[in-house]
């Protein structure tokens, strides 16, 4: 996931599972606030836009209960209402299951027809997951060394490319220099 001021994108790759259940990715769930309003591959609820492909819409009245989340409680605690809910379905037997979405907090619902023009996907696989945004930075997540858009790392890490300046993170907190190209 990356987050930048106007916007947050999410990327998922290598998505396996052998369950006999379908298996998705949520992208949101709340309760219902006002209307549902929806373009080519966007969704706009309660001041916030969804931008991405393959995302389903629900909204309606779900049931639950709180007592397995409140622990001590001997009683049921049933509850109904209704919500809203963006999910990237990926079926059953999913191989090599991925998702691309991007939420855009606070965005007026005029903004939202080219809203993912604020962003481009570079990569999005078990190697690296990395998007440009409109300004030029790139945000890339290297599971392993490798390369996009002119760039490239000898091993795994997070990093920011801006024009003048690179920021880079070892997820394991052991590196003491990347080298980079």
């Amino acid at each position: 996931v990356f987050f930048a001021d106007d916007i947050i994108v999410a990327l998922g790759s290598g998505i396996e599972s052998n369950s006999p259940y379908d298996v998705a990715t949520t992208v949101e769930q709340s309760l219902l606030c006002g209307k549902v309003e929806r373009g080519e591959n966007w969704f706009y609820h309660n001041n916030i836009g969804y931008s991405g492909k393959n995302i389903s819409l629900f909204t309606g009245k779900q049931r639950g209960d709180w007592k397995p989340l409140w622990g001590g409680y001997t009683r049921s605690i049933p509850d109904e209402k209704e919500i809203f809910k963006l999910t990237v379905e990926h079926g059953m037997n999913v191989r090599n299951g991925s998702y691309e979405y991007a939420i855009y907090p606070d965005i007026k619902l005029s903004d939202m027809p080219n809203a993912a023009k604020s962003y481009q996907l570079l990569a999005n696989n078990e190697t690296v997951q990395a998007t440009e945004l409109k300004n030029g930075v790139i945000m890339a997540i290297f599971h392993k060394s490798g390369n996009i858009a002119e760039f490239s790392t000898d091993s795994a890490g997070a990093f920011i490319i801006t024009g003048e300046k690179i920021f880079a993170a070892d997820p394991t907190q052991k590196k003491h220099k990347f080298h980079l190209t």
